[in-house]
């Protein structure tokens, strides 16, 4: 669940309980950030977040995080998009890749290991 402030709470779907709560501290200093697309990856081993700024501007910058999903739940990796605001979040079924689209019309496609970019299309 994607909360109105800047965290991110996972469920257990089986059992309804909380697994974690998540916080993202990454951004720029001053910068209020709010998740906006939350997935697991494929294998179930990866959590990947769209997250950015409350008030966007054109200064502003969109964060692709990846957590691990082990006893830490931290930010394992990062993507940063200068200038256009991510909209959509989707992982292959083998955690290889991931797609973002921004509300621009772009679709971008990171390898998950590196998070770097593969392609912009």
């Amino acid at each position: 669940t994607s909360t109105r402030g800047s965290e991110c709470i996972v469920w257990d779907v089986e059992t309804g309980q909380k697994v974690r709560q998540l916080h993202f501290t990454r951004g720029q200093e001053g910068v209020k950030y709010r998740f906006r697309n939350i997935r697991y990856g494929g294998t179930g081993e990866s959590f990947y977040a769209v997250i950015l700024p409350v008030v966007w501007t054109k200064q502003c910058t969109s964060h692709i995080a990846k957590f691990n999903t082990g006893a830490s739940w931290e930010v394992v990796r990062e993507a940063r998009m200068r200038g256009e605001p991510l909209a959509e979040l989707s992982v292959s079924p083998d955690d290889t890749l991931l797609a973002t689209a921004s509300s621009n019309g772009h679709v971008f496609v990171y390898d998950t290991f590196s998070m770097g970019l593969r392609r912009c299309i």
